[in-house]
């Protein structure tokens, strides 16, 4: 609704600057205006739904439905989050760069695309929607909203796995779809054994802050240079990985 209104504004600014609407060279021309500015109208989205989300988040959160009865975890126990995102985000990746030369290559394009409309525009713009407020309004809604109340009615497992494949549908794409769900099920997790949104939003910045970074530093370069460092750097993951969600799964409410 909110990319729906703030395009009509744009739209009624492009014909005030440019003149009256003529056959399809004109439309075509605002459709590209459209595309180009797509991480500002993202941006505008996301700063409009913080908000109404939060408002949501915190009604459900007087609901004894939607409590799972333990207090919060230290704040030290947060340093887990780090490392095992770092970790996550490569080794979903490289499950999804051998999984991506078997899908359709009509879901290449799809994906390509949806990556263009996400790195244009002003660089800061781009970074501060994508690792700062995409993060925090799609953990409100999805582990926040969906997977709370999932969990009344399907159980923990059902929520974990409900919410992740709601958040997966959302990307609108095969390949972004995979690596959504992946990531859905460790935030809905993540969520759980910390009892606090806090948690999955800062997993999340910390997953889009290394794709942004890894944008300009060519790590698979190095990552994809032989079969020994390959197998190597994906044990190294693997292990660091593992040893994050052993210490998350043994958390403890502060103060026990």
């Amino acid at each position: 609704v909110v990319d729906f209104l703030v395009a009509v504004v744009m739209g009624v600014w492009y014909l005030l600057e440019n003149g009256h609407w003529e056959n399809g060279e004109f439309q075509q021309s605002f459709y590209k205006y459209l595309s180009e500015q797509s991480i500002l109208m993202l941006f505008v989205a996301t700063l409009v739904s913080i908000p109404v989300f939060y408002f949501l988040y915190r009604r459900d959160s007087k609901q004894k439905l939607f409590t799972y009865g333990l207090a919060r975890v230290k704040k030290l126990s947060y340093l887990w989050i780090i490392p095992a995102s770092i970790a996550a985000y490569f080794l979903f990746t490289q499950l999804l760069d051998v999984t991506i030369v078997y899908l359709p290559e009509a879901s290449l394009k799809s994906f390509a695309e949806a990556d263009r409309l996400l790195t244009s525009g002003n660089l800061i713009l781009q970074t501060l929607t994508v690792v700062v407020m995409a993060p925090v309004v799609e953990e409100l809604l999805f582990r926040g909203l969906v997977f709370r109340r999932l969990s009344v009615l399907l159980g923990t497992a059902g929520g974990i796995f409900g919410s992740a494949l709601i958040f997966a549908v959302f990307h609108g794409n095969l390949i972004q779809g995979i690596y959504a769900f992946l990531v859905g099920i460790l935030l809905a997790w993540t969520y759980y054994h910390y009892r606090a949104i806090y948690a999955p939003i800062l997993m999340h910045m910390c997953m889009n802050g290394v794709s942004q970074v890894l944008r300009f530093i060519d790590v698979e370069t190095f990552i994809y240079s032989s079969s020994v460092v390959f197998f190597v750097v994906v044990a190294v993951e693997m292990i660091l990985f593992l040893i994050c969600c052993f210490g998350i799964s043994r958390l403890k409410a502060a103060g026990k």
